[in-house]
């Protein structure tokens, strides 16, 4: 009896050792089929991407999977320009049934189910006709995430202890160096970070990717407004309109309620007109969403909004600088440093120019004592006082107003 109980237990255990062992990525044992595609299949597995398999525009377009020696449990997909929910599908007899369902709210999406040899991926748009864009899919074993590879993202936050506004993906690497990584994957903020520009859903996979090596979880804002390279900010600004930034802005600032708000310089670091106007047009903002008689719309979906501080980079006029030390080893990252985690973070923005052969790249993560320092920030407005101790953008903000705050 106590045999077969032993027995019993060393069973149980190596089960529960398997199901602790990571999937393992399958993709290279699958064929594919794809009505339309042009040749492209290649594109959604080659690992790059800067390329995509795109199916031209069909009703109910279809990807079809089928595995060689393995069976298939997951399927992550990274959607390029057109974002579609979809179901995955197995055979029973001759028909095809639903066994799990995405409902791909955004542009990275992963789903389990039971392993399969033979399955499908159906996306349903009725009697639309949608063109399919994949930059790369994935297809994994049983076991757990791989949480380096799957990016399972969560909703925008409610509310946000910190927004960071930058002009474009990558800016928010190489001017504030490790402030997510402090911020959100060590002191377990609840951080928003924020775009005005996206150029193209190449660039967006890759803002997504860096941040997610920097510890955000919750979906960031990603704006639409047209990337002009500019470095006149009234000529910008006349192509955007100064009054619909400041609407937008504050619109921004009453959704996500943060308690402290961070920028780039008033200078646009090397001088980029799309720089200057979050500096300049988020100081407007800061004032006008605590203000109940501007812009209606935004007050009576969110409320009025007093934000408690705003940071832009770098030193400006002869105000007081706060100094922060990204070289802090970090528990969340093994010990590895904000700024060594930004430098592997902004290598995720692969189409940006890169270090190459041992030379560094023009832009890059800018540490101490270099003309764009991003440890080093000016307090421009502040509802708490000045900062005294330095070191700490959170300085002053009450504890009982963060979402760690226990």
């Amino acid at each position: 009896m106590k045999r077969i109980a032993l027995i019993c237990l060393l069973l149980l255990t190596l089960c529960l050792c398997a199901s602790a062992e990571t999937a393992r990525e399958v993709t290279s044992d699958a064929k594919f089929k794809v009505p339309y595609n042009n040749n492209t299949i290649r594109r959604m597995r080659d690992r790059d991407q800067l390329t995509a398999m795109q199916a031209g525009a069909q009703k109910n377009p279809t990807v079809t999977i089928t595995m060689d020696q393995e069976e298939c449990a997951a399927v992550y997909i990274e959607f390029g320009n057109s974002i579609l929910p979809f179901e995955v599908q197995a055979k029973d007899g001759k028909n095809w049934v639903t066994i799990a369902e995405c409902a791909a709210e955004y542009p990275q999406c992963y789903v389990e189910f039971e392993p399969q040899k033979e399955l499908r991926l159906y996306f349903p748009t009725g009697k639309k006709y949608e063109a399919l864009y994949i930059r790369e899919i994935y297809l994994f074993s049983e076991g757990e995430m791989d949480e380096s590879i799957v990016h399972i993202w969560q909703p925008a936050h409610e509310k946000a202890d910190v927004l960071l506004l930058v002009a474009h993906p990558d800016d928010e690497i190489l001017w504030f160096g490790g402030t997510l990584p402090t911020l959100a994957g060590e002191r377990g903020l609840d951080v928003t970070a924020a775009w005005l520009t996206c150029a193209n859903t190449c660039r967006r996979l890759e803002l997504l990717n860096a941040i997610w090596h920097c510890g955000i979880r919750n979906y960031p804002d990603i704006g639409n407004w047209d990337d002009i390279k500019s470095y006149n900010i009234n000529d910008l600004y006349s192509k955007w309109g100064k009054d619909k930034m400041d609407v937008y802005l504050v619109r921004l600032l009453r959704r996500y309620q943060p308690e402290v708000v961070i920028t780039h310089a008033y200078d646009g670091e090397y001088g980029h007109a799309a720089h200057k106007i979050c500096a300049h047009s988020l100081t407007r903002a800061v004032e006008l969403a605590a203000d109940e008689t501007f812009d209606q719309q935004s007050l009576s979906e969110y409320g009025a909004w007093q934000v408690k501080k705003l940071y832009v980079h770098k030193t400006h006029e002869d105000l007081p600088v706060t100094v922060m030390d990204w070289h802090v080893p970090l528990t969340a990252f093994d010990g590895k440093t904000g700024y060594e985690i930004a430098c592997e973070a902004y290598k995720m923005h692969a189409s940006q120019p890169q270090e190459k052969n041992g030379k560094e790249a023009l832009y890059h993560v800018q540490d101490v004592g270099e003309e764009h320092d991003s440890s080093v920030y000016t307090l421009v407005y502040s509802t708490v006082g000045p900062d005294v101790t330095g070191g700490d953008f959170m300085e002053n903000i009450p504890a009982e107003s963060l979402s760690n705050f226990e």
